[in-house]
């Protein structure tokens, strides 16, 4: 097809939608400040003036800096920036935030990797400080001063070192807490004359560690209604985004399956698209490397920043090869689709620099930005017009601005996410969606409005009000967008997207008073007009009526089958096949099992020492015992909520990591000090009703015992306003009452905390005491109680290690960089190995479809038994700030996605297997042969019972070898163990039997998944010793993880090693591609240790259930005896 010129008419169209956009961009300059929030802003100080500035303040705090890391960034506190504008308007709180109030903020912190202590100094735009910390470990020494002593030293830094009026100020809350070498006391005051809807303030806190100000903050009291009530519509707008969601993921399953079926039959055009997914990538990178300040803000301090650079590298790595790959995928399928749509490619010419400068290119894009224009203008009227007449309402956009505000070069940012947004959402929305609704529909205007819609309610979860405003307004746009794609090509609406967002992050800089933002806005609106800059070239050199290139089909052989289908009928066989029977165990094996399981029997009873939690686990009651319990105890509180839901949830708390401070100290026996001291394990009942604060919460511990309480009341409930002393009576009676503690006892307990917290109609208290009897070194067994007003309202019982212990537990070094590399890339590699195989041998024709859908049905029955299992906690996770209506939507739409998408996959992998196994494994059974054959042959019953010996035997043995290694860690590595959760799972749902069902199901996906990585590393290594020396790696990757130190590490390796190559014999030696032993080892024989582990409830429903599991679980071995005495009945000789 020949390129088109810029004709008469093209220019009629040209001129007419640059015109419209001038009119447009008018619009929005004219009318920014009265529509946009960002207008409060007035930067007054570049980012290195303000650095600079917060430089002064630190060190004028008597801080060193010498020796720190640095990092900035530019934001916002979302919530009270939403309810200042929203309750005041736009014009009054831009007013008020360019006055005092502090909303928006320059933030540097000082920091040194590996060490707690940190600045941190935050400026408004005019650079005024907003908030100070100096952040230390809480067994760092101080001194430890009254309230009355270290007041003044608060009072002196708010109304003397900065500069507030006294006389302008309330204090509304003081408390204090006993650290391990200091007291902290922290003052909290009000400003007079200042409230905003029905309880909202300014604040201001200032903490005083020992005795100095270690911490300042001014902000925004947002009352507890408004947060409420702000989080049950983001609910809903996350209701109304899930929904389009599963769309949106239709549309990508799609682009998959018509990548599939076209890369089979030939005829995908991927020159152009992969330009722009590779562009989409350089982009992502130099935009993560350009927004280093902002990525070393949020630098954890327990890594080293060998750790953080590594990890970031890769991240960055990962996530701009997948976005790149999503826009070269989404642009192929695309253009496929829409060039067999519409009978040409006008619509997605190729791209390349002689067609960036023919006529259809240069008609796009001035067209598009003249529609950019009108987006511009569009935005405006919408806001204007809307608020008046429909009371829309939308926050400033604060947080698409920071990243641009904060980086080096701010002008890339927002030439990312023009990239990004304008490629991925058109090649998606309009290049994909439109024709293929065509196609299917044959409707030509609703194949434009779906799209529109989808893509515009996938943008509810802005805060924009009411929830659907932008869904409807930029459903609008989608749709003149679609019109626009049918006429001018799917490149006119990438440029009017990329324009647009761009040209809005970029604006603010220009009207700021920094000539540093100043000039970086100029070099983003200068960098917008390079495309322009492109067709004026062409158009003086007199080439704009050239000819274009075409993307023509590149030829494709015809695909072949170099593999024959087993479920093609008539497929000839091309090798022998391996028959059933020679899976069967000699003499020699069988015996040879026989000795291996009771060898390895008796190790594990021998050598297996009293797991961490075994001592203590002692479940004396069920789930509806625990809601009784707990439902007699909310009586006696008096604690009523009329209408309310509930359900009950086990928790087990024994792999709190701060338990593994007492382990190392006190050996396996810290147990027992763990389970009387906190109550780790709970049966937690949760009284709620949707819409309404009100709820409550109670623990009652295995054995029956009282082990938490907690009352949640709205702030606005009114009640009394006790002092400190008259609210820690209550609470010591709570205690004594409910608990039988006596806090009062002095020589056990020691205060430790006393907190007031001023809601908007009472005053409520918290208080905490440890436990002076069960002290272990640094560490503090607590008692927390809270009174609400004049009432008790809650207790809990923890443990608190040192910080300094839980720091150095959390470490991360260049080791831990590595291995987390190494192992990412192992599994990236894996996913596109099996990609590309999975296409591959799709082309070839080896991919057979019936045998997966069945492993998909099976997923999908496993999904439906866990879903009915688990139906007692179908109300755990609810917020109660959502309405029934929103929880239920979003729930539905979770259930959707997972029983759609969970099938699918398994489904995928099992094609994926099944190929490759009958390719990589020739003449063994597949998957498919197995069942036929097992289904149909003899000897099944002796198969079943050597399937369940072998693998039994390897199970035995491999339990015996965790035992070994298990002793030998308790006794001689104890400083490197760490605790773990010890109760029988799936305790709060209908049935543990129930559950064990659906694993029966859900286990072979599992499998299903190991094989295909298994397979695809064999597909890729080609030789079976490669994958030896794979798992050989994988081992040491994995314990060199684990390793704490040397010696550690080498006990781990070796361990592992012997496990490994003892592991692979067996396999070699004696279960080979006996693919029946690895399905019994797996879906049952491996469960029975938990059937074993729930008969250790004294509870009659758990042991009924331990019964049903065993049986279940050894089912196999006796189907097998009963099939091979038939067999023996049936034939005697």
């Amino acid at each position: 097809m020949k390129g088109l010129v810029v004709k008469q008419r093209d220019t009629t169209w040209i001129i007419a939608f640059l015109a419209l956009g001038a009119v447009g961009l008018y619009t929005f300059l004219a009318n920014y400040d009265r529509a946009l929030p960002i207008a409060s802003l007035d930067f007054k100080l570049s980012p290195d003036e303000a650095f600079i500035e917060a430089q002064q303040f630190a060190v004028s705090r008597g801080h060193d800096l010498s020796g720190f890391e640095s990092a900035q960034i530019f934001s916002s506190d979302l919530m009270p920036q939403i309810f200042i504008q929203k309750s005041l308007g736009l014009e009054e709180s831009n007013r008020f935030a360019r006055e005092w109030i502090s909303i928006f903020s320059w933030r540097f912190r000082w920091y040194r990797p590996l060490k707690k202590e940190e600045i941190h100094v935050h400026l408004d735009p005019g650079g005024r400080v907003v908030s100070y910390s100096h952040r230390i470990l809480d067994e760092d020494e101080g001194a430890s001063l009254t309230e009355a002593e270290a007041e003044p030293i608060a009072t002196r830094f708010l109304f003397e070192t900065l500069g507030f009026d006294r006389a302008g100020w309330d204090e509304v809350e003081r408390s204090s807490e006993e650290r391990t070498a200091r007291t902290d006391h922290t003052f909290t005051f009000r400003k007079q004359g200042f409230t905003v809807g029905e309880d909202g303030h300014y604040r201001m806190e200032v903490v005083v560690q020992g005795d100095r100000v270690g911490q300042f903050d001014e902000f925004v009291h947002v009352p507890d209604t408004f947060q409420r009530a702000f989080e049950k519509t983001r609910s809903q707008a996350g209701l109304l985004n899930s929904v389009f969601t599963i769309a949106w993921v239709a549309l990508g399953i799609g682009v998959l399956v018509i990548l599939a079926q076209r890369y089979r039959a030939g005829g995908l055009q991927w020159r152009s698209s992969t330009i722009l997914g590779v562009a989409v990538v350089a982009a992502a990178m130099v935009a993560q490397l350009n927004g280093i300040p902002l990525i070393k803000y949020s630098f954890d301090t327990t890594q080293s920043m060998s750790f953080f650079y590594i990890t970031i590298v890769l991240a960055v790595v990962v996530g701009s090869v997948i976005n790149g790959s999503i826009v070269t995928m989404a642009g192929t399928a695309g253009a496929w689709i829409t060039r067999n749509t519409f009978g040409n490619s006008e619509l997605y010419p190729r791209l390349s620099l002689r067609n960036v400068v023919a006529g259809r290119y240069v008609r796009a894009t001035l067209i598009g930005y003249g529609i950019a224009g009108c987006m511009l203008g569009y935005q405006i009227a919408w806001m204007l017009v809307g608020k008046k007449l429909f009371g829309v309402w939308m926050p400033a956009g604060v947080i698409e601005y920071s990243n641009a505000f904060s980086t080096v070069f701010p002008w890339i940012y927002p030439l990312l996410i023009g990239l990004i947004a304008a490629t991925l959402e058109e090649f998606f929305f309009r290049l994909l969606a439109i024709p293929l609704l065509l196609r299917w529909l044959k409707i030509k205007w609703l194949a434009i409005v779906i799209p529109a819609v989808v893509w515009g309610f996938l943008h509810s979860n802005y805060p924009v009000e009411p929830i659907y405003a932008r869904g409807i307004e930029l459903t609008i746009v989608g749709i003149g967008l679609g019109v626009v794609f049918l006429k001018w090509g799917v490149w006119s609406v990438i440029v009017a997207h990329y324009g647009y967002n761009a040209f809005v992050t970029a604006l603010p800089m220009m009207k700021s008073t920094s000539t540093y933002f100043q000039v970086s806005g100029i070099a983003v609106i200068g960098l917008l007009a390079v495309p322009v800059l492109f067709a004026a070239i062409s158009a003086a050199r007199g080439r704009i009526g050239q000819e274009a290139e075409e993307e023509t089909d590149p030829e494709q052989a015809p695909p072949s089958r170099t593999v024959p289908s087993a479920e093609e009928a008539g497929a000839p066989e091309t090798f022998e096949v391996v028959p059933l029977s020679s899976y069967l165990l000699t003499r020699g094996q069988r015996l040879g099992a026989i000795v291996i399981c009771l060898v390895g029997f008796g190790v594990y009873t021998s050598m297996d020492l009293p797991h961490y939690g075994e001592a203590t686990l002692d479940l004396a009651i069920d789930r509806g015992e625990a809601y009784q319990k707990a439902d007699s105890v909310r009586a006696v509180l008096g604690w009523e909520l009329e209408g309310s839901y509930d359900y009950v949830k086990y928790r087990d708390g024994l792999g709190f990591q701060g338990y593994t401070y007492l382990v190392r100290r006190l050996g396996m026996q810290a147990d027992s000090l763990i389970a009387t001291a906190t109550y780790p394990r709970q049966w937690q009942v949760r009284w709620f009703k949707p819409k309404e604060k009100t709820e409550f919460r109670i623990g009652i511990d295995p054995t029956g015992r009282l082990a938490s309480l907690r009352r949640i009341l709205p702030d606005s409930l009114a009640g009394a306003e006790l002092s400190s002393d008259d609210a820690r009576v209550i609470a010591e009676t709570g205690l004594q009452d409910h608990f039988a503690v006596d806090v009062m006892d002095s020589s056990a307990y020691k205060r430790l905390e006393a907190k007031s917290d001023k809601r908007e109609n009472r005053l409520d208290h918290t208080f905490v005491w440890e436990r002076l009897a069960a002290k272990v070194d640094s560490g503090e067994f607590r008692v927390q109680a809270i009174v609400q007003g004049d009432s008790f309202g809650g207790a809990s019982f923890g443990f608190k290690a040192p910080e300094s212990f839980m720091r150095e537990l959390r470490e991360t070094g260049t080791k831990d960089a590595i291995i987390s590399t190494v192992q990412t890339v192992a599994v990236v590699a894996l996913v596109i190995l099996g990609t590309l195989a999975f296409f591959r041998l799709y082309r070839e024709g080896t991919i057979a479809w019936r045998a997966p859908l069945v492993f998909g049905g099976i997923a999908f029955v496993s999904g439906v038994i866990g879903q009915i299992n688990e139906s007692p906690l179908f109300f755990d996770g609810l917020r109660t700030s959502q309405s029934m209506v929103t929880f239920l939507g979003l729930k539905g739409v979770g259930l959707v996605l997972l029983a759609s998408l969970g099938p699918l996959l398994v489904a995928v992998l099992a094609a994926l297997a099944i190929a490759l196994y009958r390719s990589n494994v020739p003449g063994h059974p597949d998957p498919v042969e197995w069942v036929r054959k097992l289904r149909s042959g003899e000897g099944r019953g002796l198969l079943l019972i050597d399937s369940c010996l072998a693998i039994g035997a390897f199970g035995m043995i491999s339990r015996a070898i965790g035992s070994i290694q298990g002793h030998l860690h308790e006794t001689h590595f104890l400083q490197h163990m760490k605790v773990s959760r010890y109760s029988p799972e799936n305790l709060d749902t209908l049935s543990p039997f129930l559950s064990s069902v659906g694993d029966l199901f859900f286990a072979p996906g599992i499998m299903i998944g190991m094989l295909t990585a298994i397979l695809v590393a064999k597909h890729t290594v080609r030789d079976w010793k490669w994958m030896g020396l794979l798992l050989v790696g994988f081992i040491l990757v994995t314990n060199v993880n684990r390793a704490q130190d040397f010696t550690h590490g080498l006990f781990l390796v070796s361990f592992g090693l012997v496990s490994m190559v003892a592991t692979i014999a067996y396999l070699v030696k004696v279960i080979r591609y006996n693919l029946l032993a690895y399905v019994i080892g797996m879906v049952f024989l491996g469960n029975i240790w938990g059937a074993v582990f729930l008969m250790e409830s004294n509870v009659p429903w758990h042991d009924i259930n331990a019964i049903a599991m065993i049986a279940l679980y050894v089912s196999p071995i006796l189907l097998g005896i009963y099939l091979a005495l038939a067999g023996r009945r049936a034939d005697p000789s």
